[in-house]
């Protein structure tokens, strides 16, 4: 006995549920294969019609602030795991850009 709709359908017999469970994960691999195949095919057109080479997309620049804080946040978790950090940056001490050591 089955009851669902696309992709949502499940199996009311025990002994089926296993092989009911390995066909979703099949449908789910397929899917993210076809998102990717997909994303790879708008990037090869973007390029076949503009006529310009491939660039990888970059995230975009960090402001000073961000990332100050990301590097306060980094050296805290590494002080967490026992990773001593020293800043190698002159000036002030807020402002310091910290090494591993």
């Amino acid at each position: 006995m089955r009851l669902g709709g696309r992709g949502q359908e499940k199996l009311f017999l025990e002994g089926e549920g296993l092989a009911h469970h390995h066909q979703i994960s099949r449908q789910e691999e397929l899917r993210a294969l076809l998102a990717v195949a997909h994303t790879i095919l708008q990037l090869v057109y973007e390029v076949l019609r503009t006529g310009q080479p491939y660039r990888d997309r970059q995230a975009p620049a960090l402001s000073g602030q961000q990332k100050d804080r990301l590097i306060r946040h980094h050296v805290r978790r590494l002080g967490k795991l026992g990773v001593r950090v020293h800043s190698l940056r002159a000036g002030a001490d807020s402002q310091k850009a910290p090494s591993v050591s």
